[in-house]
């Protein structure tokens, strides 16, 4: 599969698990029932961010060295 189509995968699921920690961490916050459920979804999902985050920036990295570290390089 092409780094292009792993993107157009990747990168929904990325925003989707951004979306769910913020919604499962509001209604932890605000004791909303059934709090179980609520944990178990949060972590689950702060699992998937986090492989989906490494996920990205290896699908990413050459952008990320070109624009990134190499202006770090330079101010240095």
């Amino acid at each position: 599969m092409s780094k292009g189509k792993m993107l157009l995968i990747v990168n929904p699921l990325l925003g989707l698990a951004v979306v769910v920690q913020a919604v499962t961490g509001a209604m932890m916050k605000n004791h909303v029932s059934p709090g179980e459920l609520w944990e178990g979804l949060h972590v689950a999902f702060a699992v998937a961010l986090v492989v989906l985050t490494v996920a990205h920036l290896a699908l990413n990295w050459h952008w990320v060295r070109v624009n990134i570290l190499k202006k770090k390089a330079k101010q240095s």
